[in-house]
């Protein structure tokens, strides 16, 4: 039996990919047909609070930027255009029944019709498209030679560079395929090689791993214009190379080494430069692309000075107070907040044999696993000519372990977005708490001293400055008394462990606790002349994994109280209101789509596809 359709119950509206971002996100164009949900891009990008969701489309107002105005009316025009182009496509299904079983192929016809490679067929070079659409990113960081701009245009540089060697010519982005892919991979291996201190190299094959899998992000751009469909996209896997290399080459600087340094007096400005900014980013924790910002925003509570950016490559805002003494001599006293600009590949050339100078000694066995061998070889490396701009994040995540910080703690100053990127960053051994206690018992003056000796929180729990200072501990059962925030972050855990915490007895607690109502005014006196800014990076760990809880249980009220309760009782800088019912529908309607291309799914039926 011939199944009916109803042209006018076929739906389309537009939706964020990250509507909770501070960044310019792609719009994406979500129509379902049939039974399938389909996400196309629509090539324009809005700020998120540029947007209106009622209205569906970007704002235009006075009080934005002439600048802001203008890329808003392109982003109206364009969705202007698709809305037209969808009513043209429901008229030629009702025109036309017969074609209704090609409504989705139709479907991107139209919408894309205006697109130069759907309508004009002209020859389009994918690498030289993808090329320019990097270099046209504004999200992506641009500053520094290895920054993520110029690497991932060093990545098409040599996929370029081996198809004009392999003599292959490709004039779409399906034929980028895991074929083609695997065999670039295996060029790298055997093939390419490069000068390294005179002598011929072939590339390290963890190297040759992530530029395969960087390389396979940058496709996904293809994807979102409509130049690839999805699950060609999918279906592109490339094995991996078995690498061998030890996980332990990496090293941190040991207290000494870091005043070694401290210590050294460079011969020209531009060391003396190279060397504070690496000592800042062995004391403070940030990546260096991010301490030339450590200026950026200083607040002064109580006589602490707390910094607060957004960091470059994760697009988080972590604020934190400085730790180190080191780092309050340099970034204050030094250069009272004005730091000087350095790149990080400056900072990598030079800092090497600056440590060497500084006095910095020892060697280290490493492994490195290069091309073709099928085995890692065994090197033995002075420890200054193993320091790169990393070891300044290692460096400080393994000096608070040693001080006995645990990860929970030091995450909310390293901005890792979760917990085993700050084991991974700890490069420690039994010998270094060995050293460390030695150190620490008959040589104190070998150690680096914090800012203060005290249980430093990192948050400081107090009351307005005329006010006594509320403990810390109190502080703490309020965030677990109002939502449980020791369980639940104990759940996240558990959750990144693979644990379906959804039918635990604690995930109930958490639930109970959060719909509590009466507990706002209690603690809302308890909070009553307390700088609750202290409290925002803990709130804001916290908002995530209430979402997932309800989104699992389908329960729009719990994460609503969740809002209300930050909003009444002002916890947060970046949740100021609660979200309405349709909007939170919306956004886990997204959420389901991402999943169902997550995991591949190609029921028909259930099918989502971003084309």
């Amino acid at each position: 039996m011939q199944q009916q359709v109803f042209i006018n119950d076929m739906r389309a509206n537009f939706n964020l990919r990250r509507p909770k971002g501070d960044k310019p996100t792609n719009i994406y164009f979500v129509v379902r047909v049939g039974k399938r949900q389909l996400k196309l891009s629509t090539g324009v990008k809005v700020y998120p609070d540029h947007w209106n969701v009622r209205k569906q489309e970007a704002y235009i107002s006075v009080r934005l930027s002439e600048l802001d105005n203008l890329n808003n009316t392109i982003v109206n025009d364009k969705l202007e255009e698709l809305k037209m182009n969808f009513a043209e496509y429901k008229q030629y299904l009702c025109d036309h029944p017969s074609e209704l079983d090609r409504g989705v192929e139709l479907l991107k016809k139209y919408v894309y019709k205006n697109n130069i490679m759907e309508s004009q067929g002209l020859v389009l070079n994918p690498i030289s498209w993808l090329e320019e659409n990097i270099k046209e990113d504004a999200n992506l960081t641009n500053t520094g030679r290895n920054s993520t701009k110029n690497q991932y245009l060093s990545y098409l540089k040599k996929f370029s560079k081996f198809l004009e060697v392999k003599g292959i010519e490709i004039k779409t982005f399906e034929e980028i395929n895991s074929k083609l892919l695997s065999s670039f991979r295996d060029y790298l291996a055997n093939d390419y090689v490069f000068i390294k201190k005179g002598k011929e190299t072939h590339l390290k094959r963890d190297y040759i791993n992530s530029l395969i899998i960087i390389l396979i992000t940058i496709l996904k751009r293809a994807v979102e214009a409509g130049l690839l469909e999805n699950h060609k996209y999918v279906d592109i896997v490339v094995k991996p190379l078995v690498d061998k290399e030890d996980d332990e080459n990496e090293i941190y600087l040991r207290d000494e080494e870091v005043l070694l340094l401290y210590n050294y007096k460079p011969l020209n400005e531009r060391d003396e430069m190279v060397k504070d900014l690496f000592i800042l980013n062995c004391v403070t924790g940030q990546r260096i692309s991010d301490t030339e910002k450590l200026d950026d925003v200083v607040n002064n509570v109580s006589g602490i000075d707390y910094i607060t950016l957004v960091q470059r490559k994760t697009g988080k805002k972590v604020s934190f107070s400085l730790v180190f003494e080191l780092a309050k001599k340099i970034l204050v006293d030094k250069y009272n907040y004005q730091l000087p600009e350095c790149k990080d590949y400056l900072i990598n050339r030079h800092i090497k044999r600056i440590a060497k100078e500084a006095g910095i000694t020892g060697t280290e066995i490493i492994q490195e696993h290069r091309g073709s061998d099928s085995d890692a070889i065994q090197l033995i490396k002075e420890r200054s000519e193993c320091i790169t701009t990393h070891t300044g994040r290692r460096t400080f995540i393994s000096l608070l372990k040693l001080r006995g910080w645990d990860s929970t703690k030091i995450q909310r100053y390293s901005g890792h977005k979760d917990m085993q990127m700050v084991e991974k960053y700890c490069k420690l051994k039994d010998i270094d708490y060995e050293l460390y206690e030695r150190n620490k018992r008959l040589y104190p003056d070998k150690l680096l001293k914090l800012v203060s000796e005290t249980d430093y929180e990192g948050v400081l729990e107090q009351k307005s400055i005329s006010q006594t200072i509320i403990p810390c501990k109190q502080k703490v059962k309020v965030l677990d008394y109002l939502f449980k925030e020791a369980t639940l972050l104990k759940l996240q855990e558990y959750q990144k462990n693979g644990i379906n915490i959804y039918k635990l007895k604690e995930t109930v607690d958490v639930i109970n606790a959060i719909k509590d109502i009466k507990r706002i005014d209690k603690v809302k006196v308890f909070l009553e002349g307390i700088d609750k800014t202290q409290l925002y990076e803990r709130v804001n760990v916290l908002e995530p994994i209430i979402y997932k809880i309800a989104r699992h249980n389908l329960d729009i009220v719990l994460y609503q109280l969740f809002q209300q309760k930050v909003v009444e009782l002002k916890l947060s800088d970046s949740i100021k209101e609660v979200t309405e019912e349709d909007r939170i529908n919306e956004l886990w309607a997204m959420d389901y789509a991402d999943k169902e291309l997550e995991f591949q799914d190609t029921e028909p039926e259930t099918d989502s596809e971003i084309l």
